[in-house]
C-alpha cells in the first residue's frame, strides 16, 4: 500500500506530540534527521495521526528541551507550532527547540 504525503505547510502543528527523533550521519549523501510525531491533520480533527517527518541533506540540528516536561505535555500537545525559515525548520515545543536547517523539503508520511 502506497503511503500518504502532507507537505510542511498543510500541518495544524499545535498541539502535536513530539514521540522520537532518530539521527544519520552514516549516510554517503549527508546526514539525515526523522522525527516521529502525532499530529492533528486539520483544525477540525478529533484525533491525532502519526506521522514521519524526513530531513536529508541536514546541516546543522539543534535541539534544547525537558524530557520530563516533554512527557508532562504528551497528552495535550508538547508542540506548540512549526514554522519554515529562509534556512531551516524551528519546531517550539512548550519546553525547548528543534532546529533543522536543510535547504530540501521534508518528506512527510502518514
Amino acid at each position: 500500500m502506497k503511503e500518504k504525503t502532507i507537505t510542511f505547510d498543510k500541518v495544524c502543528w499545535h498541539d502535536a506530540v513530539f514521540r522520537g527523533m532518530n539521527i544519520d550521519t552514516a549516510s554517503k549523501k549527508g546526514s539525515k534527521i526523522k522525527l516521529l510525531l502525532n499530529i492533528y491533520l486539520n483544525e477540525e480533527s478529533q484525533n491525532r495521526t502519526s506521522i514521519k517527518l524526513i530531513f536529508k541533506n541536514v546541516e546543522k540540528l539543534t535541539v534544547s528541551t525537558d524530557f520530563h516536561e516533554l512527557l508532562d505535555n504528551k497528552n495535550t500537545g508538547n508542540i506548540d507550532l512549526a514554522y519554515i525559515t529562509n534556512k531551516g525548520y524551528t519546531f517550539n515545543l512548550f519546553v525547548g527547540i528543534i532546529y533543522i536547517e536543510t535547504q530540501i523539503e521534508p518528506n512527510i508520511t502518514l
